[in-house]
């Protein structure tokens, strides 16, 4: 059973590959010449190759994915090939596989959507004259984007992402932009962790007819009488809501975690 959802999960984002060929063009530079021309490196042999990437070095990648063929393409085709595509490319295959990925496996919690939202540096390569990431830390500093997710905790999909640089990252302006742009029907409870409790926040999610659980008082020390004065609830009401929602939290993250054994055994 797991094995026939893994191969229709690729035959998924296969068909959003060959989706995204057929207008390619409108996310190139050069529409009217990028990817035009046959090359040893066609526009989906691109995408499948940039998929598969881990971490070796570009030339070891290439002959792997040619399985060492002599008519692989060189590491300069590659190159070339890489600055042809915007990112707006990619964000519409991903937001297509998304999409699609529902069609396989559509769970949901007594009726809700399960969504977190969480970011995580990643390092990138070094450009002092990059003001959103370049980090003056060290003897020659670093640079790093923040990517900020929206992840769809049942079906273990992500359902959007923004990525800012790390010197300029502001996380709530980022879960706002990403709840703005939710057009899914299905009601929602959304998770966050610390970091993401503004009156700005939940102002957006209150105006998307969301319920949401954004932890505060365990992390940032409020006081229950703080937590109250933020949300507009009086203090009995938070700590019964503490501690129901400790508990479901808890009962919530057994059943995925017992449910996820079940499919691997599968």
């Amino acid at each position: 059973m797991a094995q026939n959802f893994l191969s229709d999960l690729k035959m998924t984002l296969d068909n959003c590959i060959a989706e995204l060929d057929e207008i390619h063009f409108m996310f190139c530079k050069n529409p009217e010449a990028d990817f035009t021309r046959n090359r040893k490196l066609s526009f989906h042999d691109y995408i499948q190759f940039m998929l598969q990437m881990q971490s070796k070095s570009v030339s070891n990648e290439i002959l792997d994915f040619f399985e060492h063929s002599l008519s692989a393409p060189t590491k300069s085709a590659f190159t070339q090939q890489r600055f042809k595509l915007q990112p707006e490319g990619w964000d519409f295959l991903f937001h297509i596989f998304v999409t699609q990925c529902r069609e396989l496996s559509d769970q949901l919690f007594h009726g809700y959507r399960l969504l977190a939202c969480d970011g995580s540096n990643v390092n990138i390569a070094r450009d002092p004259d990059d003001e959103r990431t370049f980090i003056h830390e060290g003897e020659k500093g670093y640079n790093a984007i923040h990517i900020n997710a929206l992840y769809d905790i049942m079906n273990h999909t992500y359902c959007d992402f923004l990525v800012q640089g790390k010197k300029k990252l502001h996380e709530r302006a980022a879960l706002n932009t990403m709840v703005d742009r939710y057009s899914d029907s299905v009601p929602v409870i959304l998770m966050a962790d610390r970091g993401y409790e503004s009156f700005n926040v939940f102002a957006h999610l209150i105006q998307k007819n969301m319920k949401f659980i954004i932890r505060m008082k365990d992390i940032e020390e409020y006081e229950t009488e703080e937590i109250a004065e933020i949300t507009g609830c009086n203090a009995e009401a938070i700590r019964s809501n503490l501690s129901r929602a400790r508990k479901k939290v808890r009962e919530v993250y057994l059943q995925t975690i017992q449910e996820r054994k079940r499919r691997n055994k599968a």
